[in-house]
């Protein structure tokens, strides 16, 4: 396990959704393993809606389309990133739920893999919770120095 690293949250990135050096100086678990990213669901009201384009064009994760005169979005793909609420200019895109995207098992070095999502929109509350919910399973499955990877690997991951 590594120390806590966090992204700069929105104190500083123009990307960041919620206060990521918050959460990581409660966070007293030494966890690279597992991985928190701020996360806001758009939705949209398409009343307000004028099908611009400007929210497909700049999303980073290809979701939204306008199709039969109407904006979509493909939420299996969303990224949660809030960059469609930002850039419409008729505020059609607001946020629904807002949290924290919960990643295990990412690995740095020479095998690398990223994390996979284990739970969405968890409140800043939440995530202790989680973490030690988290901990605990690999503590009870994981062999002496096993990476968290391996034991998801292993045995699989459950939500």
């Amino acid at each position: 396990m590594r120390p806590v690293v966090s992204c700069p949250g929105n104190n500083t990135c123009p990307y960041g959704l919620l206060n990521t050096r918050t959460l990581a100086e409660k966070l007293d678990a030494q966890s690279h393993n597992i991985g928190f990213r701020g996360a806001a669901e758009p939705l949209i009201d398409h009343e307000l809606c004028v099908k611009c384009g400007a929210c497909v064009q700049r999303c980073p994760a290809k979701s939204m389309v306008i199709e039969s005169e109407a904006l979509s979005i493909d939420y299996d793909k969303c990224l949660s990133c809030g960059v469609c609420v930002r850039v419409c200019p008729k505020q059609a895109l607001q946020y629904g739920r807002i949290g924290y995207h919960i990643y295990v098992g990412g690995k740095g070095g020479r095998y690398t893999n990223e994390g996979e999502i284990t739970a969405t929109f968890v409140t800043e509350e939440q995530v202790i919770s989680y973490l030690e919910a988290i901990l605990a399973v690999y503590q009870e499955m994981a062999d002496q120095g096993q990476r968290l990877s391996a034991v998801i690997s292993k045995y699989g991951q459950r939500r």
